[in-house]
């Protein structure tokens, strides 16, 4: 995996992208849309680091749905910039599977995914950041598969699996060897949490919710591990392609991406959200770029100011 490192100015910029559904190639003009929405957000903001948060791509109805992402990871890799990919639930409905999406992402020189773990199917991975002297670890970046339909018929989406929570909690003990020494951490996966529910959405939440949460009905406590690690800031998904809010959640901001295909459902104008992490602080700041040339929608999150139980 490629090194990322703050910058000297102690800073580190990523750009999130989310909900692309680019269709069957040769592309219609609401996917090229898309795909210049892209080039002109990284080479504007000249990000460090770009993260896709799934759906890439329509693969229901598409005969040949490798061929559209690949397209896509080839615009994402010519940029330069390293990039790194959470599937989603439209990524794999018809004629390809996680695996196939993986092995094309494994021959892209600028893709993050090629070393995670493969748990029943879904690849989960963690990102350090260095500090600027490459000195130590200054932020971890942890990437999840939520997974695509509930098939047990319970809801309408998956959950993040138990599974998956242990393998959390095992990757991120790899970064905190001293456990008072809490990284700033972030999470990315696709299908928001049940908590994302309980956000307040008073003056203290930036954003819009103009749809209900489309959450998993089962709750497999992910959250809830990210809360007694306590290094992770603030998780961010996309999915529901009419919300774009962050709020802090007991100390935890949970965030939604703004949906940036042109080719799919939503009243939102397409863009992207930036996130800037600070080195060696617990905070992060972050707000929407348009396309449209507006920028939108800023939000800070500061430490969290939970009592740390002493056992």
């Amino acid at each position: 995996m490629k090194k990322l490192k703050f910058n000297e100015n102690g800073q580190f910029k990523i750009v999130q992208f989310t909900d692309l559904h680019v269709g069957a190639y040769p592309f219609v003009e609401e996917d090229l849309q898309t795909l210049k929405l892209m080039e002109k957000a990284i080479l504007e903001e000249k990000p460090d680091l770009v993260v896709v948060t799934g759906d890439l791509i329509w693969s229901e109805g598409i005969k040949d749905p490798l061929k559209s992402y690949e397209v896509v990871l080839d615009v994402l890799n010519k940029t330069g910039i390293p990039f790194a990919i959470v599937h989603g639930n439209h990524d794999t409905e018809e004629n390809i599977t996680r695996s196939d999406l993986l092995k094309m992402e494994e021959t892209i020189e600028q893709a993050l995914s090629k070393d995670g773990e493969d748990i029943k199917g879904r690849n989960n991975y963690s990102i350090p950041i260095y500090t600027s002297s490459e000195e130590a670890v200054g932020s971890v970046l942890y990437m999840l598969d939520s997974g695509a339909h509930d098939l047990y018929e319970i809801g309408t989406y998956e959950w993040i699996l138990p599974e998956q929570v242990s393998w959390f909690l095992r990757e991120a003990k790899t970064y905190h060897e001293d456990s008072s020494n809490k990284i700033p951490s972030l999470s990315f996966f696709h299908i928001p949490l049940p908590e994302y529910k309980n956000i307040n959405l008073s003056n203290k939440t930036v954003g819009v919710k103009n749809e209900e949460i489309c959450s998993p009905e089962l709750n497999s406590g992910f959250y809830t591990a990210l809360f007694e690690q306590g290094d992770v800031m603030a998780t961010f998904v996309g999915h529901d392609h009419d919300n774009d809010f962050c709020g802090n959640y007991h100390g935890i901001s949970l965030g939604y991406g703004r949906v940036s295909g042109f080719n799919c459902y939503g009243e939102l104008t397409r863009g992207a959200r930036i996130i800037t992490l600070s080195e060696q602080k617990h905070s992060f700041q972050t707000y929407l770029k348009l396309s449209n040339g507006e920028e939108t929608s800023h939000y800070t999150h500061h430490e969290s100011t939970r009592k740390e139980v002493i056992s």
